[in-house]
């Protein structure tokens, strides 16, 4: 009955002064944003796949960009694919990609 410690840790998102809104707390799954609107899902699956741990991908298209949840194994591969990709300009982009964690495990079934 421990692992949904959500409600202990800090409350109302919206008390603690401005800056960059709240962070989800660490998971197994990342959302990766900052992909060209034109980008194919088995482009970034490529670039996924090669990380260690990498289990499977949710590629949504609705909007303006693109958005990847990106599975991993444990949280600690989570964090350290995160921590790769989050200063990472892909080839041909302007800019770098956008990674935190999601807010809930993406499930593969």
């Amino acid at each position: 009955a421990g692992s949904s410690g959500g409600d202990g840790g800090g409350g109302s998102d919206r008390g603690g002064g401005g800056g960059g809104g709240s962070t989800p707390a660490p998971c197994d799954t990342i959302c990766v944003r900052g992909f060209a609107q034109f980008t194919p899902e088995v482009d970034v699956a490529q670039m996924m796949e090669h990380m260690q741990g990498y289990q499977t991908m949710n590629y949504v298209t609705k909007g303006s960009t693109p958005i990847a949840f990106v599975k991993f194994a444990s949280e600690e591969l989570a964090t350290t694919a995160l921590e790769q990709l989050q200063n990472y300009t892909p080839p041909g982009y302007d800019g770098a990609l956008l990674v935190q964690y999601a807010r809930r495990s993406c499930n593969a079934r």
